[in-house]
């Protein structure tokens, strides 16, 4: 295929340009170095040896001593550049898996997530690990099926999405996202299955006909992943509301499937958080974070009993703070161990990023009025939703503002905004194509860049 038919398939060169360097990334970046995790590879672990809830986990003694050794040098306060050497990886590299005895992984309040945040990692590191292999490529085959995996997900996404497929394919290639697919963390999947499950529903939106009763149980099941993965995107599934009801045959239908559509999601969520909320954050609980100590139970009767002083406080951090240009410098170029890339190039890559989405040339499609206002409330909803739960489980007792916030939570709505741009349908693919390439080129050079000083330096 000549880079011409490449350039008029977004698709394609998000696979073109994704696949490789997340390849590289995922032997690139040192074991448990990328993001959370020393975090979240104990909850994959836990997993894939059957504990599903929050809660200690008992594992493989190698395992513990490989996170243990893990943790050691990718504590706490390490400051950039982590200078990882050769002779750390041959440790992580040499300690066996010791299958004989087991070690107990203590409960980790930063990864309390659902288990579908990371069950095809679970199930490859358990069925290698039958095999005697050892942590280390227990934790590299947990990097490379999630990374696999979303890959799959995101590219059958932009293939499904009916419109804005070049702003799509540059938003999978942002330069956070693409290093994020290649950690063992909760984001890869929950990102993937989110974007597959708004590229469907679009579809279901422009369609013509009554929608089959498949389509529909597929939608409902990708609804109620995309609301156990994390709790605050519980909201996501409400964008099923704007599907005509002309797409049904009667109006029950239409209902009953509304209701199959969002209600088992929402409810599950809930339940989940009901769960953690028993285990991890029982009675009297109180645990350190960067932000302070953190008393959950303290916390929520603060909101419960001062409504109108919670709100003054959230209406400070949204209103009265950076909040919204530091959210956007962080979805473009805030990644990894975490390293944020420099402000003209944050700047640049805006501007490419809004270029390509405005010259994108797909034709317009006629999505329902009610996308128009259901989209921004269901972003709203979810943002002020996340900022009560890191109020609640990450701010310090008794601060004003509200800590933990970070771009990277908006990463699975992204797509959903697209359809507030409209498109004038040009001879643009080219162009389109052109400015894709130099976005996502661009971004993943400086984050590869940036990635070796972070570690190798």
């Amino acid at each position: 295929m000549r880079l011409r038919d490449f350039l008029q398939r977004p698709d394609l060169l998000f696979l073109l340009i994704a696949g490789p360097v997340g390849l590289v990334l995922c032997f690139m970046i040192p074991p448990l170095g990328g993001g959370n995790e020393t975090h979240n590879f104990p909850r994959v672990a836990g997993i894939a040896y059957g504990q599903f809830l929050v809660g200690p986990a008992q594992v493989p003694a190698g395992i513990g001593d490989f996170l243990d050794e893990g943790s050691r040098f990718f504590h706490a306060g390490l400051e950039l550049p982590f200078s990882f050497t050769r002779a750390e990886y041959s440790t992580l590299a040499a300690f066996p898996l010791r299958d004989d005895t087991t070690a107990t992984l203590p409960t980790d309040p930063i990864a309390i997530h659902h288990p579908f945040s990371y069950v095809p990692q679970a199930i490859a590191l358990r069925l290698v690990a039958s095999f005697g292999a050892s942590p280390l490529i227990l934790f590299m085959t947990a990097r490379l099926v999630g990374f696999v995996t979303a890959l799959f997900l995101t590219f059958t996404a932009i293939r499904t999405m009916p419109s804005h497929r070049y702003g799509f394919a540059v938003l999978a290639l942002l330069a956070p996202i693409v290093y994020s697919r290649s950690t063992v963390d909760a984001d890869p999947l929950t990102n993937a299955f989110a974007f597959l499950f708004i590229a469907c529903t679009l579809r279901a939106m422009v369609g013509e006909g009554v929608l089959k009763a498949r389509r529909l149980i597929g939608l409902a099941l990708l609804a109620f992943i995309v609301a156990q993965c994390k709790s605050a995107y519980l909201v996501l599934p409400l964008i099923v509301l704007a599907i005509p009801r002309a797409r049904f045959q009667t109006s029950a239908r239409y209902w009953g499937w509304m209701g199959a559509l969002i209600l088992p999601g929402i409810f599950g969520s809930f339940a989940w958080m009901l769960l953690v909320k028993q285990s991890m954050f029982a009675a009297g609980v109180n645990y350190a974070t960067w932000s302070g100590q953190v008393d959950p139970d303290a916390q929520l009767r603060f909101i419960l009993h001062h409504p109108v002083d919670y709100l003054g406080i959230l209406f400070h951090k949204l209103f009265l703070t950076p909040f919204f240009p530091r959210v956007a410098v962080e979805i473009v170029g805030l990644f990894g161990p975490p390293v944020l890339l420099g402000p003209a190039l944050v700047l640049t890559l805006i501007a490419l990023l809004a270029l390509t989405v405005l010259a994108d040339p797909t034709k317009q499609v006629g999505y329902p009025a009610s996308l128009l206002w259901l989209a921004p409330l269901i972003v709203g909803s979810f943002t002020v939703l996340t900022l009560t739960l890191l109020y609640v489980q990450w701010t310090g007792l008794g601060k004003d503002t509200i800590d933990g916030f970070q771009g990277r939570y908006l990463f699975p709505l992204l797509p959903l905004l697209l359809v507030l741009v409209p498109l004038t349908p040009k001879r643009l693919s080219l162009a389109a194509g052109c400015l894709l390439l130099a976005t996502a080129l661009l971004g993943v050079v400086a984050m590869l860049w940036k990635t070796v000083w972070a570690y190798y330096a």
